[in-house]
Order: structure tokens, then sequence, then C-alpha cells
């Protein structure tokens, strides 16, 4: 092959981003609500292990998640706000997903529910879209 095909080809592969996956994690606050209303039969979390968290910096964005007590502990430590802590995926191209760890600290416990994140009449960029901005 000639000297200068391999420079291209070199020059090329420089040029196309990898598929690198960074996990970083991330610490936001948010409110907290029981949301015995998402337990769906088909899983096996309890209908009183569901929580529906709302960021404080835009309410509007919401995060579901089920855990071991989830809502009776949360109801027992009686804060308003707490700390949730994520493990955010991203690329090149930005944040690609995320889960939720833990919530002030403590690790949630699998119970096999579902969980999943939205927004209430809102249609912009949620918190956890541009998590990874001052990071």
């Amino acid at each position: 092959m000639k000297p200068w095909r391999c420079a291209l080809i070199l020059a090329s592969l420089c040029l196309v981003p990898t598929s690198c996956t960074r996990l970083t994690h991330v610490v936001k606050q948010m409110t907290w609500e029981c949301a015995p209303d998402e337990y769906k039969s088909g899983y096996y979390a309890r209908p009183d292990e569901y929580v529906r968290f709302r960021f404080v910096e835009n309410p509007r964005c919401l995060e579901v998640d089920s855990a071991r007590n989830f809502c009776a502990s949360l109801q027992k430590a009686g804060r308003p706000i707490v700390n949730v802590e994520f493990e955010v995926r991203s690329d090149w191209s930005g944040v690609r997903g995320w889960r939720m760890l833990a919530v002030d600290g403590r690790p949630l416990q699998d119970v096999g529910g579902w969980g999943h994140a939205g927004s209430q009449d809102y249609s912009g960029r949620c918190p956890m879209d541009d998590a990874l901005k001052n990071k």
C-alpha cells in the first residue's frame, strides 16, 4: 500500500468519533412522594415500594423508581428534599441514559419493579439531559 493511502486512512479513522462509554456519578436534589398508582401487577414490587421524585431545579421533570420499603423508609426519614445519586452513561454525543443508585447515601435494593423518567406538561430539557455540563 502506498504511504499516502495509509496516511489518508489513518487520518480518516481519527475523525470518526469513538463509541467509548463513560460512567459518571451525579447527585441531584429532589422532592419525593409515594406513588402506589405506578404499581403494575406484572412486576414483583408492591404498590408501597414505588416513589415519584421531582427535580428541585425543574419540578415538571420526574423519575419513578421502586426499591425495598422505599416509601416507608423515606416517610420515616421525614425529609421533603433528598439527595439522589445517579449513574449517568454518556459517550461522545452526550448523555445516553442513567439509573438511580441511592437516596441520601442509602443504596436502592432492587425488588423487581419498574421505573421511568418523564415530565408533566413540559416539552423542554430536563436536568438529567444536561447532567454532565458541570462535570
